[in-house]
């Protein structure tokens, strides 16, 4: 399927247009997500994308000026980065650094890059897996991307609003390693509470199981306190109330005056 999407993609004749439409790049954003939550193994901590108004003035500055080069210091200290020179159908250049994961091994030793395992099925890009790293870096949130008309073809930069390492991402059954700040799962990425349409993403903690993915409870038998519910909070018992001792075998909590309820809500 990606082989087949990337041919459809090649048939369209590389024209050259300048700024990137705000549809576009819409479709941009959600193709990143899309391929994120495609990788092999599956992840465990992989984060939805969104938007950024600033990484994409970012990115659409650095694409002005036409130079072919990564962009360093200033606003850009801290950020990843992608670029391309071509035609001007930025979802092309999304899917040929993506296509680098063709080179790509995650195993039990370690992430290995083409040549490093000698098996890499592109040789004109044996060592080459930066590009896919940044796509599908696990810990970045944000993403803006920007083009321009240079010289009879396109420059197009996605700025990230952090870089990539190696591994990418966790490898795991996808959400069940989400972090404090993004527990939910929506289309098997990682998405802060209150997202439309997400689900619990197995934030129970010292927990022998989760009850129902969609309610978010926890089964703490086995006298396993305190019990974060699904949607992660810190501490279970709110207004200062304090979670009963170990020695019980559910979640609850101890409410000061006036406090009632499981959470001292």
């Amino acid at each position: 399927m990606l082989l087949v999407f990337l041919l459809l993609l090649l048939l369209h004749p590389p024209l050259v247009s300048n700024q990137m439409t705000d549809a576009e790049h819409q479709g941009i954003v959600e193709l990143h997500n899309r391929l994120r939550r495609s990788v092999l193994p599956e992840a465990a901590n992989m984060n939805q994308l969104i938007a950024s108004a600033t990484l994409r003035n970012l990115a659409q500055q650095a694409a002005d000026t036409c130079r072919f080069e990564h962009n360093y210091g200033g606003d850009y200290s801290g950020l990843g980065e992608n670029l391309y020179m071509g035609g001007s159908n930025a979802s092309l250049a999304v899917m040929l650094w993506f296509i680098e994961r063709e080179n790509y091994r995650l195993s039990a030793s370690g992430a290995l890059c083409g040549l490093e395992y000698g098996n890499g099925r592109y040789p004109q890009y044996a060592s080459s897996c930066g590009h896919y790293y940044q796509v599908v870096q696990a810990s970045v949130r944000e993403v803006g991307c920007g083009k321009k008309a240079c010289s009879g073809s396109s420059l197009i930069v996605c700025e990230y609003n952090s870089g990539s390492g190696s591994p990418p991402y966790t490898a795991g059954p996808s959400c069940s390693g989400c972090s404090s700040a993004r527990p939910r799962c929506l289309d098997g990425l990682c998405v802060p509470v209150g997202t439309s349409g997400s689900t619990c993403s197995l934030a129970c903690q010292s927990c022998t199981k989760l009850v129902g993915n969609a309610t978010g409870s926890c089964d703490c038998s086995g006298s396993y306190v305190p019990c974060t519910k699904c949607d992660s909070d810190a501490t279970q018992c709110l207004n200062n109330g304090t979670d009963v001792g170990a020695s019980l075998t559910n979640c609850s909590c101890v409410c000061p005056a006036d406090f009632y309820g499981d959470r001292c809500q």
